[in-house]
């Protein structure tokens, strides 16, 4: 549109390009709610029309509208679902004294073979944003040490011993040559870095994770459990929403394994996968291919009744309708909050949210609400012209009509 049409619109007038129709769901471009200019002029300006438009119909050089005729009887079709706010209470992480052993085995490790990087997490400044050391062993077990904490804050001890072990125990198999998974990094580092971590299930052989004693997980996981519980089984058809791939596969585990979910719930997981055979993942992924290429598959047929997925299922790819949506963490943006409550359609669904109680300003849902409505008032105005100011062209005098007699 900016290298051909607008160019030449202005050059040769609107008659020397074509009219453009489209449809989409939720009329928002990028993924910051400030894209939609409009919003800014609605309580600054007693005559608004001139100005509201959004970046969409700009690119566009169209008006955005919602259907109006039978609007009444399609929305007899549109199934809303109610909005919960699941609230949780989390609790302050004790780094030096965590309550799964084999994180504090790691940091163990971790203290020994990175140093630099373990005395920061200490005090408190490992994150995502702290260079990591360059290449090698002692990078992917400074990462590994990150997904592993994070596993802890989000889930609790008893998953992030299970996130531990089996990722050592994918490394050991990609090792090996029994492992499905290209590990991105060479065999030498993954030989060097698998001595490091054997330490790890040595120690842990009669720890609890393999006792089935209580499961320890975290009060955000008890919040999603206590309410999964309220819902009939039979009737269930759900997607849970996580951000981090790592927490797919170890949530999934968990509520197989969790008695108040493992015979309600027929879990699967769905992350996305490259069709790329040079693909190369993460030792901590614990992706299980095959059932990542059923999950859809299955969820279809009601072999399934639960997908926890990344936002990969947000948009683009063909699912069920669901009547239930749980965001395990917080939408991102406006463009996700409507994604995601568009998967619930059913009739009677609902879509639910986990908040956290212990920080404040957290809860954007209201705001979005709002937005959304101011939205949609815009996109029902039939008196809006475009931006520009400009007359509508006329209306073309069509001599011949297409028919299809098979469908009239």
């Amino acid at each position: 549109m900016q290298g051909f049409y607008h160019p030449r619109k202005d050059l040769f007038g609107p008659t020397s390009v074509p009219h453009v129709l489209g449809l989409t769901a939720s009329p928002v471009v990028r993924t910051k709610v400030h894209d939609l200019e409009s919003v800014s002029n609605i309580e600054s300006s007693s005559d608004i029309r001139p100005n509201i438009y959004s970046i969409i119909e700009r690119n566009l050089d169209s008006i955005c509208r919602t259907p109006s005729l039978q609007r009444a009887e399609m929305l007899k079709f549109v199934h809303r679902p109610v909005v919960k706010d699941l609230v949780y209470c989390s609790h302050t992480i004790d780094e030096a004294t965590p309550r799964s052993m084999a994180l504090s085995l790691l940091r163990s490790v971790c203290r020994t073979v990175v140093p630099d990087a373990e005395q920061c997490a200490q005090a408190g400044q490992l994150s995502v944003k702290m260079p990591l050391p360059s290449g090698g062993y002692a990078e992917q077990l400074t990462k590994f040490r990150r997904k592993a904490n994070n596993v802890y804050e989000q889930l609790g001890p008893w998953a992030t011993d299970f996130f531990i072990l089996e990722s050592i125990k994918t490394l050991s198999e990609s090792f090996s040559g029994g492992s499905k998974f290209l590990l991105v990094f060479k065999d030498d580092e993954k030989s060097k870095l698998l001595r490091v971590l054997n330490q790890i299930p040595l120690l842990m052989s009669s720890h609890s994770h393999h006792k089935g004693a209580t499961m320890q997980i975290s009060t955000k996981v008890e919040c999603l459990i206590s309410f999964l519980t309220q819902q009939d089984p039979e009737r269930c058809s759900g997607l849970v929403f996580v951000k981090e791939r790592a927490t797919v596969a170890v949530l999934h585990a968990l509520l197989l394994r969790e008695p108040r979910t493992k015979d309600l719930f027929r879990c699967t997981t769905f992350v996305g996968l490259s069709n790329s055979a040079k693909r190369r993942y993460s030792m901590s992924e614990l992706l299980d291919l095959k059932a990542q290429r059923e999950a859809l598959a299955d969820f279809k047929a009601k072999v399934k009744n639960l997908i926890i997925a990344t936002d990969v299922l947000e948009e683009g790819i063909d699912v069920t309708a669901c009547n239930l949506v749980i965001c395990f963490d917080t939408p991102s943006n406006l463009k996700s909050f409507l994604q995601r409550r568009g998967r619930a359609r059913q009739e009677h669904s609902t879509f639910a949210i986990l908040l956290d109680g212990n920080v404040a300003n957290t809860n954007k849902i209201p705001s979005w609400q709002r937005l959304e409505e101011e939205m949609v008032q815009l996109y029902q105005d039939e008196t809006r012209s475009l931006h520009n100011g400009t007359d509508e062209e006329d209306t073309e005098d069509v001599k011949f009509e297409i028919s299809v007699h098979s469908t009239g």
